[in-house]
Parts: structure tokens; C-alpha cells; sequence
């Protein structure tokens, strides 16, 4: 009795946003900056292929010129988990800690997360330093990311930056 009354409900309400035009369309978005990567599709890969998903140059802690780079790539980690990679070219002739991050959403499913706990930091000298994040769960769908990075040397000198990207998960 009570399962037919909640469907009488569900479907008078259905009427009635028909009969009203339908619901509210959302304002029309502004365009957005953030690159759309169709082939990089992850379900075409095994598990230990990393796919490139952004680049992205910045400034040493407390320095003057865009002298350091991070590659961030993506892999499957199985069914609806990413791996995200950072690998930072660094030609810093002083150590400094790097705190990489991604946030992430989900257009397909509406899951979102990462950010401060997504966060893994290492120490970059010169050369290559690669900081792997704990898994995502992203679920399946398209991915939108916003990967950064935050670096610090001593208490006053920091720089930061972040690049976007969007991706589909197996």
C-alpha cells in the first residue's frame, strides 16, 4: 500500500514539472579552459601502462624563473581506481619538499575527491623526483582533474601550481 503511494506521489510530480515546461535549464556555463584528452581513454590499457595527462612548468621556492616541470600521468588501477604519477625535472642546486595533489570529479557518476588527502610529498633535487599518489577510486566515466603542486624550501619560500586535464576510467 504505502509502495503504490509513493509512485502516485513520484508520478504526480512528474506531471506537474511537465506541465510547468519541465525544470529550470541550469544557466549556460561559461567556456571552459580546461583541455579534453579523447584518446586518453585508461580502459584501453593494462594496468601498468601510465598515460601522460598534463604538463605543467613552475618556479623553485623562492626563485625568479620557471626553472622546474612536473608530468603528471595516469594508469588504471583496476576497475574505477586511478594511479596518478608526478615526475618533476628539477635543476635546483638546494633540496626543497614538494606536496603533490589531484582533485577530481566525475562528470558520469558525480563522485568526486582527492584533494588534501590525495596529497603525498617527497624531496626534489636536482633531476627527476616521482611522487605516486595512493590510488583513486574514480569510478568508471569521464574524469575531470585538477593536478598541483605545492613546494617548499625552509619556513618563507613556496610556489605552487596546477594544470587540468580530463580523462576516461575503465
Amino acid at each position: 500500500m504505502q509502495l503504490a503511494k509513493t509512485g502516485a506521489r513520484i508520478a504526480a510530480t512528474a506531471a506537474a514539472v511537465l506541465a510547468i515546461g519541465g525544470l529550470p535549464a541550469l544557466a549556460e556555463a561559461a567556456p571552459r579552459a580546461v583541455p579534453t584528452l579523447p584518446d586518453l581513454d585508461l580502459g584501453s590499457l593494462s594496468p601498468a601502462t601510465q598515460s601522460e595527462l598534463c604538463t605543467f612548468t613552475f618556479y623553485q621556492p623562492g626563485g625568479t624563473e620557471r626553472t622546474e616541470s612536473a608530468q603528471v600521468s595516469v594508469s588504471s588501477a583496476g576497475e574505477g581506481k586511478t594511479t596518478f604519477v608526478f615526475r618533476t625535472e628539477s635543476v635546483a642546486t638546494s633540496p626543497y619538499t614538494q606536496a603533490a595533489a589531484v582533485t577530481w570529479s566525475n562528470l558520469d557518476t558525480g563522485l568526486s575527491g582527492g584533494g588534501y588527502d590525495s596529497r603525498t610529498e617527497a624531496q626534489v633535487e636536482a633531476g627527476t623526483t616521482t611522487i605516486t599518489l595512493p590510488a583513486q577510486n574514480v569510478g568508471k566515466g569521464r574524469v575531470t582533474v585538477v593536478a598541483s603542486v605545492s613546494n617548499t624550501r625552509g619556513s618563507t619560500a613556496t610556489s605552487y601550481d596546477d594544470c587540468t586535464a580530463e580523462y576516461t576510467a575503465p
